[in-house]
């Protein structure tokens, strides 16, 4: 059972890991789908998802969030078979509802397209309280940083091979919200429409020291303190 709990105001890392080692976001289409349900569940809109779906995909618009909005996004990453967020919560129980309308509706998506059933994901989310700025950015750059498992694997050791290999694969991974803060890096289109991006203002000039920090952090083997999440 998940032993935290969410305060309306406050910052928290969110992650959770497909069932088996599932490669759930493998698949361009998988992760699009994902990403553009996030978009859609992070109102407090009672109307059902779907008809909002149908909406958004015929004027790519998803009305104002800025007064019903369930929760903030300052950085994502898809991984293959997980995914992180940072986010607040802004309004009582808004952590909670994002999370299972979320993860309810994807897992449905999923089976179906897949002909299985059961559960998708490995439990409970994983939910971790941020408790000062020091913790923050150093989450927020290790959510940036989780792609470099696909290409330098002992990073999280402080062992970079081939640095500008790294910075290259970070630029164009747009399966992160990276390319939502740091200039000439991609992502996704969903991405920058579901990040706000005030968040970095307080720790980073710009976007090419926040590319510089990401590197940086990683070679001083700075990968501690992460709970238990991948």
């Amino acid at each position: 059972m998940r032993d935290v709990s969410f305060v309306e105001g406050e910052i928290y890392h969110v992650c959770n890991k497909a069932i088996a080692g599932n490669r759930i976001f493998s698949d361009a289409a998988n992760r699009h789908r994902f990403l553009e349900t996030a978009l859609l569940v992070n109102d407090l809109d009672p109307r059902q998802l779907e008809w909002r779906r149908e909406q958004f995909r015929s004027s790519g618009k998803i009305g104002d969030h800025d007064s019903s909005a369930l929760i903030d996004t300052y950085a994502l990453s898809l991984m293959p078979d997980h995914m992180h967020f940072l986010v607040r919560q802004k309004i009582e129980g808004g952590i909670p509802k994002f999370f299972q309308r979320l993860l309810n509706s994807f897992s449905k998506y999923y089976n179906i397209k897949h002909s299985r059933r059961g559960p998708l994901f490995i439990g409970p989310y994983k939910a971790v309280h941020i408790e000062s700025d020091t913790q923050a950015a150093h989450i927020f750059t290790y959510i940036h940083g989780n792609p470099l498992d696909l290409v330098e694997p002992l990073w999280r050791g402080g062992i970079i091979g081939e640095r500008n290999k790294a910075i290259k694969f970070l630029q164009e991974y747009e399966w992160s919200s990276l390319g939502a803060y740091a200039e000439n890096v991609k992502t996704n289109p969903l991405i920058k429409k579901i990040i706000n991006p005030s968040f970095a203002n307080d720790y980073f000039a710009d976007g090419d020291e926040y590319l510089r920090a990401v590197i940086e952090w990683g070679e001083r083997n700075d990968v501690n303190d992460i709970e238990n999440f991948e």
